[in-house]
């Protein structure tokens, strides 16, 4: 399983995160910034998931670093990073395909959201 994906745009990186936020937040996500560059998306309820598990449900909680970066071409490149242990810790092995499952809905989002837009220029997983 894929644990980081970079989606690289053909425009700014203001252009390129309103198309990201945009995509997340149809997703249910909340983004609060992290470091300097990093921002957290999360959704569903934290407390909800240390109590159920993964027998959460929709409310069962998940959150993935999104990173920003300008590459030597001046293009918005957007990292999204996962932790699928953090997914197994909070609910077990359903916990961990939820976590799988939800990380690759939200990196399609934001990726057919780029194409959409027509800025899409690369959508590859990295290691």
């Amino acid at each position: 399983m894929p644990s980081n994906t970079e989606i690289t745009f053909s425009v700014d990186v203001a252009a390129a995160r309103a198309v990201v936020i945009g995509a997340l937040e149809a997703e249910g996500y909340t983004l609060s910034p992290s470091t300097p560059g990093w921002s957290k998306a999360t959704r569903g309820s934290m407390p909800l998931t240390l109590l159920l598990g993964g027998l959460a449900g929709k409310n069962f909680h998940v959150g993935f670093l999104v990173g920003e970066r300008v590459d030597e071409q001046g293009r918005a490149s957007f990292r999204i990073d996962r932790d699928l242990a953090t997914g197994a810790v909070k609910g077990g092995a359903i916990g961990a395909v939820r976590t799988d499952k939800a990380y690759v809905s939200a990196v399609e989002a934001v990726a057919a959201a780029a194409r959409r837009a027509g800025v899409l220029v690369e959508h590859r997983t990295i290691a």
